[in-house]
């Protein structure tokens, strides 16, 4: 990985709407491919997955996002209390 970091790097500053584009397509037919029979759980989860990942500060415009006026979201949720989270939801009672 350290030796094709750079290159990777190099590669994705270049992107532009067409690259996005196909990455997103590509996000989602992964999502679909993981979900398996259940197409409807996976895409729920891949949106609430991107609802979570965009709160925060924009770090292109500086937008403030899904924050409700908190100071505490402006840096974005971590992604250990998420997994804890999402850890503890999925344990029975």
């Amino acid at each position: 990985m350290s030796v094709l970091a750079p290159a990777i790097a190099r590669l994705a500053l270049n992107f532009q709407a067409p690259e996005f584009f196909v990455l997103a397509i590509y996000g989602l037919t992964i999502i679909a491919a993981v979900a398996g029979k259940s197409l409807l759980k996976g895409y729920v989860a891949g949106l609430i997955g991107l609802v979570v990942g965009i709160v925060g500060l924009d770090p292109i415009s500086g937008q403030v996002r899904l924050t409700f006026g908190s100071q505490e979201l402006y840096g974005g949720i971590s992604l250990i209390p998420v997994l804890i989270g999402v850890f503890g939801i999925t344990q029975p009672w």
